[in-house]
């Protein structure tokens, strides 16, 4: 073997030679590897973020596609109401007869009648404070509801039972399910004012 300019083999020399090479591509490995899981810990990171933005986007347009539904569903219930208490059909039938001068036929009012919400979520709100408006007397009837959250919203908790008797008018707006289905039947109509 031969000699280097250092004294030592010429064997050894390539060997430290391919042995710093080596030890050179294990780091740029180990660096390429550690650069590529922070590039996918960075990635997921991003897409993380990128999905919690987008539920969040997907739930605030929920909430006002949700709201806006929830104002639709409370303005067709007054409009519902104006329509019985203003005996619309059959003033729009009279109309087509021409009979138009038929004051008798012009209904109640709104306000100062009774209006009770059996169930009172969001909907139920809306319809209140528009019957407010109208200056309705707002009743509520739900389970969860107390004294203190009717009174903020305007209206008069009561149960069911004197809901009933009380009021002009009633909307529901309690969800169907086995407990509430058949709540309100002939015999519960039967207790409403004839009014």
């Amino acid at each position: 073997a031969g000699l280097s300019s250092n004294g030592g083999s010429l064997d050894t020399v390539i060997f430290r030679q391919r042995a710093e090479e080596e030890r050179a591509n294990n780091q740029e490995q180990l660096l390429n590897t550690i650069a590529a899981k922070e590039d996918a810990r960075q990635k997921k990171e991003r897409e993380s973020h990128d999905a919690d933005a987008a539920v969040d986007v997907l739930l605030s347009s929920l909430d006002i596609v949700y709201t806006e539904a929830a104002s639709l569903m409370a303005e067709m219930a007054i409009a519902l109401m104006l329509t019985l208490l203003r005996r619309l059909p059959i003033l729009t039938h009279h109309l087509k007869e021409g009979r138009w001068r038929s004051f008798d036929l012009l209904g109640h009012e709104m306000a100062g009648k009774t209006l009770g919400l059996v169930g009172f979520g969001r909907v139920a709100r809306l319809v209140a404070r528009r019957a407010l408006a109208f200056e309705m007397v707002v009743l509520a009837s739900s389970p969860g509801l107390t004294d203190e959250v009717a009174a903020a919203a305007g209206v008069r908790r009561v149960e069911l039972p004197t809901l009933l008797v009380e009021s002009d008018v009633v909307s529901l707006h309690a969800a169907l399910t086995d407990a509430t289905r058949g709540m309100i039947d002939a015999a519960a109509l039967a207790r409403m004012r004839p009014s």
